[in-house]
């Protein structure tokens, strides 16, 4: 969580003070949930996973983390007692992410964080797969200020197209410049999914290391 995130960084402050800090990310207490990830990894790695079509493959993934951490589907997160979005990718894949979905009213009427989307967008376990095997496991930390203001203002952004009836595509707004966009990819009803290009995701991931490696150099 954001406050356990938050402890570990005034401990590490406390140990900088009394000289006995440790250089080195793996020697910093990890969270429960990189914790949670480790033992996935030890768990699911090479386990074979159904054909993606109509979303299979992911659905039996969250089946098999739910088994582990004896949880169940949340109304937001898929582990809502951790506040943890499960993501698989197969890394041969050339379509988006999507993060989360929201009813256009919602969308239109909401901002960003009294929504599920909000919710999905901080913590996120990626599963990725690859000739139907988990090949991969990693920890997406997106509750970084820095991410939550693009999500914000990609939010923002496709609120106020479609709520204006500004968009060319009825399915569609485009990204503006934004990470994330928003996507009616059913063309049937009125839920429309908050998406990522894989390629930005890799970069957003690579941005909270960044920022990480930066605060880390300015205490030790």
């Amino acid at each position: 969580s954001n406050r356990y995130d938050r402890q570990c960084m005034v401990n590490i402050l406390i140990n900088k003070k009394r000289g006995t800090i440790w250089k080195g990310r793996n020697h910093m207490t990890k969270t429960p949930t990189e914790k949670l990830v480790e033992t996935l990894k030890k768990r699911l790695i090479d386990t074979d996973v159904p054909k993606k079509d109509k979303g299979e493959a992911g659905r039996f993934i969250e089946r098999e983390i739910h088994d582990i951490t004896g949880t169940q589907n949340g109304k937001g997160c898929d582990i809502e007692a951790w506040g943890v979005e499960i993501k698989s990718r197969d890394i041969d894949s050339t379509s988006a992410i999507t993060i989360g979905s929201e009813h256009i009213d919602t969308i239109k009427n909401e901002p960003y964080e009294n929504t599920a989307i909000c919710e999905k967008t901080q913590h996120i376990i990626l599963v990725k797969t690859q000739d139907r095997k988990i090949i991969d496991i990693q920890y997406l930390n997106f509750s970084d200020d820095n991410i939550q203001h693009q999500a914000r203002a990609s939010y923002n952004h496709g609120q106020k197209i479609l709520k204006q009836g500004l968009n060319d595509n009825p399915y569609y707004v485009e990204t503006d410049g934004h990470p994330f966009y928003f996507e009616n990819t059913t063309h049937e009803n009125d839920s429309w999914a908050f998406r990522i290009r894989w390629q930005k995701l890799c970069q957003l991931n690579q941005q909270t290391k960044t920022t990480f490696n930066k605060i880390f150099e300015m205490i030790t």
